[in-house]
Formats: C-alpha cells, structure tokens, sequence
C-alpha cells in the first residue's frame, strides 16, 4: 500500500511538471509573456491537485483490476491510461489540427502518469 501511495504522489508530481513545463513551451512559441512566480505555482498546485484526483480515483481501479488480473506490466498499464485520453481528444476534437494538436500533448501527458505510476507501483 505505501507504493501505491507513493506512486499516485509521485505520477501526480510528474503531471504537474510536465503540465507547467508544456505551459513554458506554448508561451514560448506563440511570443506570449509568462505568468509570475505565484502564478506558475498556483498552476502547478492545481495541476497536482487535479493529477492526484484522477490517480486515487482511475489509478487506483487500474491497480486494483490489473494487479488482481496477473496483468501489470507495463503495456497495460500505458494502454489503461492512453485508451480514454485518446477516446476523449478523439470525440472533442473537431478539426484535424484540434486533433493533432491537443491528441499528442494529451497522450504525452498520459504516458508519462502510467509509466511513473508503474515504476513506483509494485504488484507485488
């Protein structure tokens, strides 16, 4: 049980990196002036927040389910979390470029919660 807690910390940090440093590259490439420092961790706060919802939530169904299944591994967790991002960019999307746009930095983002999530979370 520490793992998991552990790894749903740990996924939720990587999440709100990974988010305000997304958030770095797009105001760098549209030319756009950066929010502050309150501002950059009031966004990373709330990127942990919302990261550490979704892991006790959805995380902990996929832990449960697959570690009871003999089915941890690697691959199925990347394709527990990359399935419904996908399945969601995929419905909200409406244009090619909306897809190609926010389906990738989506499943980025997704990738990196399920690879922490099971360096940190042993079946065991």
């Amino acid at each position: 049980m520490k793992s998991l807690a552990v790894a749903w910390l740990a996924s939720a940090f990587a999440f709100s990196i990974a988010f305000v440093g997304w958030m770095f590259v797009t105001v760098w490439l549209e030319g756009s002036v950066p929010p502050g420092r309150f501002g950059i961790l009031r966004l990373g706060l709330f990127a942990f927040g919302a990261g550490l919802i979704v892991q006790l939530g959805y995380g902990g169904l996929i832990y449960v389910f697959l570690s009871r299944t003999g089915l941890w591994n690697v691959w199925t967790v990347a394709f527990a979390y990359l399935l419904p991002v996908a399945l969601f960019s995929w419905s909200a999307s409406d244009t090619t470029n909306d897809i190609l746009g926010t389906m990738s930095v989506a499943l980025c983002f997704a990738l990196i919660v399920a690879m922490v999530s099971w360096f940190f979370a042993s079946a065991r």
